[in-house]
């Protein structure tokens, strides 16, 4: 597949930061911004060959920047993309008036983006000199790997992104169900966020440690929060390591190369 320039417009963070992660691992160049106005002097600048867009974005709405991205001569080749959690006839059909050339519903799976990218881009303005491949880290043996995360479009992408690379990933919405997924599944690493419902990361670290039959456990803690009195309870929990979203894919890659399956 031909490298793309991507640009992903989502309020939502953890989504906008997981959508990324993935376009890269694919091998594409991709750069996030978080609400319309910010979307406009991005395209601007970087005049993507394709812009993934929330349609419900502050300051400026997907539909708006649709419009005004279609005004300008630099922005009339690029592949505009609607992500939304709404997949009505009328829906798409309103998309498709401000502008958009594609409409995908929330969450996105990778299959779609695989073919969506595929296809010839026309690109932007003016022309773009070919992207030089980077190389990855190599990829890591395949993983059993819980993620609890009470964000749905977290867990998506990051699951997606992770079985892109060869593991198997299951998912929990909150610590009480984590745990019961780590008793069950047995996994060999848990990425887990700290503010969860029922449980909490950290009540779900210190009883994942103290359960016998988990022992060995790789446990990474994805948080918003980085002080060192953040990482000193998550290591007093139990964690391995703690991260702070949105988490660089590189670091994670290299926390699971150094994880060796149990046989």
């Amino acid at each position: 597949m031909t490298p793309r320039r991507v640009l992903v417009v989502d309020d939502n963070r953890d989504a906008a930061t997981s959508l990324v992660m993935l376009l890269k691992l694919m091998g594409h160049e991709a750069h996030e911004v978080y609400d319309g106005v910010e979307a406009l002097a991005a395209a601007e600048e970087l005049r993507p060959e394709v812009i993934l867009c929330d349609l419900g974005l502050p300051k400026l709405n997907g539909y708006e920047v649709a419009r005004r991205v279609r005004d300008e001569e630099w922005g009339k080749g690029i592949r505009l993309v609607a992500l939304t959690g709404w997949g009505q006839a009328e829906d798409r059909k309103r998309s498709n008036d401000a502008g958009f050339n594609g409409h995908l519903v929330k969450p996105v799976a990778q299959g779609a983006l695989t073919r969506l990218l595929a296809e010839p881009a026309s690109g932007g303005g003016t022309a773009q000199e070919p992207m030089e491949s980077t190389n990855e880290p190599e990829t890591p043996s395949a993983l059993k790997i819980l993620i609890v995360d009470d964000r749905r479009d977290a867990i998506h992408m990051l699951s997606t992104l992770l079985q892109a690379a060869g593991h198997d990933v299951v998912s929990a919405a909150d610590g009480l169900t984590g745990l019961e997924s780590a008793k069950q599944y047995r996994p060999d690493v848990v990425l887990s966020d700290i503010s969860l419902p029922g449980m909490s990361g950290l009540d779900l670290a210190r009883a994942i440690r103290e359960e016998a039959d988990l022992e060995g456990i790789v446990l990474v803690a994805m948080t918003g929060y980085g002080e060192e009195e953040d990482r000193q309870r998550s290591k007093e929990a139990g964690f391995d390591h703690h991260l702070v979203k949105p988490a660089d894919i590189r670091v994670i890659h290299e926390i699971l190369s150094g994880v060796r399956r149990e046989g």
